[in-house]
Order: C-alpha cells, then structure tokens, then sequence
C-alpha cells in the first residue's frame, strides 16, 4: 500500500470515529417558499393600498363623498364648501384692498382678543385655521383660542350654503341656467387656467393653493354654477314680487285692516353716520398711508356707532333714551375738539367742554324728533320704536 493510500484510509477512519462519537442531529426546516412569498405579496399590498388612499385623499376624492349639506336634488360636497369658505375670505380681502389701491396694508379686526389680519397678506386655509379670530386668558395669563378665522369664515359660508340649496331647489324644473350664464362660468375657469400657467403649476394645482386641499376645478365649477342659479332665482322672485306689489294694492289693504296699522306711536330715532372718503394724493407711497389712516380712523368710528347703538336700544323711555343720546352725542363733539385742538380728550380745557356741551345740545334738537298719531282714545304711550343705523 502506498504513502497517499495510507493516508487517505486513515482520514477515513478517523472520519468515521468522528461520526460515531456523535449523536445524529435532525436539520431544522426552513420557511416554505411559499409563505415568504405570501408575506412579501402581503405586505407590498398594505403599502400599495396606504398608497393609494394617501393619493385618494390628496386628490378630494373621500371630501366629494362627504356631504356638508344635502337637499332632495342638490348636494354640497366638503370640496366645494372649501370653496365658499375660501371665496368668502377672499371677498374680504379684496373689500380692504379697494382701499389701499394695491399697495400698502390695512389690519382686519378680529373679535375680543383675537389676532387682526393684513389685508396684503397671503393666508391659507390651513393658516387660518391657527390664527385666533377670538380668544381668552387662562388662569396662567396664557391666550387659548376660542375660534379661529376659518371658523369666522365658515359660520358665514354655511348661511350661504343653505341659502344656495334652498335657491338651487326652488328653480329645479323653473329655471336653469342661459348659455350666456355657463359662458361666464367658463370664462372665470378660463382664467384659473391662465393664472396656474402664469405660476407654473397645473390648473388642480393653482386650484388646491387657492381654495384648499382636495378641490378640484370641477368642483369650483359645480360651486359656481349652483351659486348662479341660485342667485338667478332669487332675482327672478324679486322682480316677481316687485310687479304683483302696487301702490294701488297697498293702499287698499291699509284701508281694509285700518284698526291692524293705526296705534298711538311714540317715536324717536337717531342716524349715526361714518363715510369713507379715499385719499387723493398722488404719490403712491403717501396715499396708501394716509388710506390706511383713513381707514383705521373710520374703522374706529364704526365700531363706536355700533357702541352707541347697542346702549341706545337698551332705553325704555323717551327721557332715558334722550339722555342716553345726549351722553353719545357729546363724546363725539370732544373727539372732534380734540382733533381740531391736536390734542387728547382728557387735555381739553373746562371751555372747550362746555362747547363741545352746547354743539351737543344743538344736534339733540336738530337731529331728534317725534312723531304722535293717535287712533282713537289712547293717550299713553302704547309703543316705543327705535330705529337707528350706522351708514
């Protein structure tokens, strides 16, 4: 026997000492081809599926099947109440912005403790759903908001939506829309398009950063055509009613129910009026800054009419409510001799007051007055009417 097979006969026998010093040892089972496979499908559909309702959701469709309001033919989908929210904010933006000629910015008030927004600034829906419309003061001193602007917006934009379901429902079957109207409509759809161009961005897209995540143009389309023809009906009807309403005809019902309209009135009124006249400087830079002066100084008015007002109806009487009015009266005469003077109202002079008293005194009897009609017997005052507006 050679060297070489000497050598591989005793590997084999230490091989086979080797193995039987040691116990047999079973091999465990792999996983089955099979179920990986099936794990794998699994979890790729999971992923595809959240995928899916991530585009879904992007894309407005679960919004479109959420319904806002509902009437028996017409339906207002979460997309296009985004869209009356968003118009109703944009409205007042523009409103403020009339003001300004473009250039410059004018605070819009908020409620008690809220946050005032720019009239240039830029806002999303999402932006007003943070910004406190009103808020109050925890035991910390920190704010917490009470309602935001979207809020304030929506409250509104839920009127008009019930307002357009009730239009839309009343013309289903008695009027629709012209081809002049759907013409108008596609024009402003028109211009979506040219302004998503102009941005660089698709139509959906300059849509979606207009009026919120999830509308799309056709629901901006299905918004305005229902808001068209809601406001067509309402027109309709007005006319309707303005031509079967004659002269002739409310002078005959009065004549007939004399004893339903004829009572002992008492009356008083005041008017408190605040105009807004834009400035008319021609420097850009100038004019805005004194229209935002204007503005603030007519906003403030506003607000003090409101004031008054709110005190005035609260009066039972005549003597009360003169008394009242006087009080009214006499803190504006000291804002305007203060505005002459140039200075505050708490620094005007003892004379100065009593002048602002007397220029009082001559608009309550100017601008007061009464009017008594007497039915029968009555003697007492039967009604007490207020009327009062700020224009």
């Amino acid at each position: 026997m050679g060297k070489g097979n000497r050598t591989r006969n005793e590997r084999a026998e230490s091989a086979l000492v080797a193995a039987s010093n040691n116990k047999p040892v079973k091999k465990k089972k792999g996983m089955p081809t099979w179920a990986g496979t099936a794990i794998l499908v699994t979890v790729l559909a999971v992923l595809i599926l959240i995928s899916t309702l991530v585009a879904l959701s992007a894309s407005g469709v679960f919004g479109r099947m959420r319904k806002v309001a509902v009437s028996e033919n017409y339906e207002i989908t979460v997309p296009m109440m985004s869209y009356l929210v968003s118009t109703e904010y944009q409205n007042l933006i523009s409103m403020y912005n009339q003001y300004t000629s473009g250039t410059g910015s004018i605070s819009i008030g908020a409620g008690e403790g809220g946050t005032a927004l720019k009239s240039n600034g830029s806002y999303t829906l999402n932006d007003l759903r943070e910004i406190p419309y009103t808020a109050t003061k925890d035991e910390n001193g920190n704010s917490i908001m009470t309602k935001s602007w979207f809020d304030y917006f929506a409250e509104t934009a839920q009127k008009d939506a019930l307002q357009i379901l009730a239009c839309c429902e009343a013309a289903k079957g008695n009027l629709e829309l012209s081809d002049e109207d759907k013409a108008q409509i596609q024009s402003e759809l028109d211009m979506l398009e040219v302004y998503a161009t102009l941005y660089g961005t698709s139509t959906n897209g300059y849509v979606k950063m207009l009026y919120g995540e999830g509308v799309r143009l056709k629901d901006v389309r299905k918004m305005m055509e229902m808001t068209q023809l809601a406001a067509k009906w309402s027109e309709k009807k007005a006319d309707e009613f303005l031509a079967a309403v004659k002269d002739g005809d409310i002078d005959a019902y009065y004549e007939e129910h004399k004893d339903d309209f004829d009572i002992y009135c008492d009356y008083m009124g005041y008017t408190f009026t605040s105009s807004f006249v834009p400035s008319t400087k021609t420097d850009a830079t100038e004019k805005a800054t004194e229209n935002a002066e204007l503005a603030a100084k007519y906003k403030a008015e506003q607000e003090r009419f409101a004031a008054y007002m709110e005190d005035l109806i609260t009066a039972t009487n005549k003597s009360e409510f003169t008394e009242k009015l006087k009080t009214h009266l006499l803190a504006e005469e000291k804002i305007a001799m203060a505005a002459t003077k140039k200075k505050e109202v708490a620094d005007l002079t003892s004379e100065e007051i009593a002048e602002c008293d007397k220029q009082a005194n001559i608009k309550l009897l100017k601008a007061t007055y009464e009017n008594v009609k007497d039915n029968d017997t009555s003697g007492d005052l039967d009604t007490w009417l207020f009327e009062s507006k700020t224009e």
